[in-house]
């Protein structure tokens, strides 16, 4: 496939080259019949080139999603990736909260919730609509120990399965009183942005109970998701952070998918971290970049917050 695009692109190349030369000749009759048929030729070639990438887009995420894949089914199969049952917790109510007014105060309770280093959900359910934050790896585990946001997770979210994260961000609304006709954006950290963007999708198609209007990805390996099965998608990055681009992919360039990268520099850990995407997110918003999303909500919330269990601790 990529031969074939290359030899589009060459041909394309060499037409535009006759093209050049053709005129320099002063040739009336060779122009004319170039003025007649160049415009449609190099239309086709066009879109072959572009239907060409298309199809190694697709090419490449699916090799990656298939080598993600192949991972799990020989750590499930030797038994290195264990995949037990999740559960929640009964959840612990912080009261009230009122909306938050920009991009800054979303990430800042990205950050809060990030720092708890437990696998917590935050659940913030307004009139009508609900605002969700999901943290990123809490364990190198995979699957070993009661928390979930492992790596196992990132596996399976990698190669487009669902994951114990997304099973217990299911029961974690319902059980936070959300109604499947109420507007939900989803917001998460790393792992947490996978897990979001999946179950945005499964939402598109009916396979998730609860309808994701928007999600809000802070340095998230997103890049081989499709636009087309998306709802509004504003995607967050740090130059200086690796982990974006764990998935060999940048993001798609789309009407409902908007990527802002900002710049806070710093080892791989420290470039990763909420701190930064806060910071981010004050000069985003300075910018006025994220209104679509930072108004989501208005007035008050009840605040909930849902820990994340599966199956026995197997670690020691």
């Amino acid at each position: 496939m990529e031969r074939i695009r290359n030899s589009l692109v060459l041909t394309a190349e060499l037409l535009a080259a006759q093209f050049v030369i053709d005129i320099a000749q002063a040739s009336p009759i060779k122009l004319a019949h170039l003025a007649i048929r160049l415009p449609a030729v190099i239309t086709r070639l066009r879109r072959l080139i572009v239907a060409c990438e298309a199809m190694l887009d697709r090419i490449v995420t699916t090799e990656n999603r298939l080598l993600a894949g192949m991972a799990l089914d020989i750590g499930i199969g030797t038994g290195l990736v264990i995949n037990p049952p999740v559960q929640i917790s009964a959840g612990l109510k912080l009261g009230k909260a009122q909306a938050p007014i920009d991009l800054t105060a979303i990430a800042e309770r990205m950050t809060q919730l990030q720092n708890r280093g437990s696998p917590s959900i935050r659940i913030e359910k307004y009139a009508n609509s609900a605002i969700v934050y999901l943290p990123g790896t809490r364990s190198g585990s995979f699957g070993w120990t009661t928390n979930p946001m492992d790596m196992k997770t990132n596996l399976q979210e990698l190669s487009g399965r669902m994951s114990n994260v997304e099973l217990g961000l299911e029961k974690a609304l319902a059980a936070a009183g959300v109604q499947s006709t109420d507007r939900v954006m989803l917001v998460g950290h790393s792992q947490g942005g996978m897990v979001a963007i999946s179950a945005a999708e499964r939402s598109k198609v009916g396979k998730f109970p609860y309808f994701i209007e928007k999600v809000i990805t802070f340095g998230s390996p997103v890049g081989a998701n499709y636009p087309d099965k998306l709802p509004k998608i504003l995607s967050v990055e740090n130059k200086f952070d690796l982990i974006p681009k764990l998935d060999g992919k940048s993001n798609p360039e789309s009407a409902n998918w908007t990527t802002i990268k900002g710049s806070v520099e710093g080892d791989p850990i420290s470039a990763h971290l909420m701190e930064s995407y806060r910071d981010i997110a004050a000069e985003i918003d300075q910018k006025g970049q994220a209104n679509d999303f930072v108004n989501f909500a208005s007035g008050e919330a009840s605040v909930t917050y849902f820990e994340l269990r599966q199956g026995i601790d197997l670690s020691g």
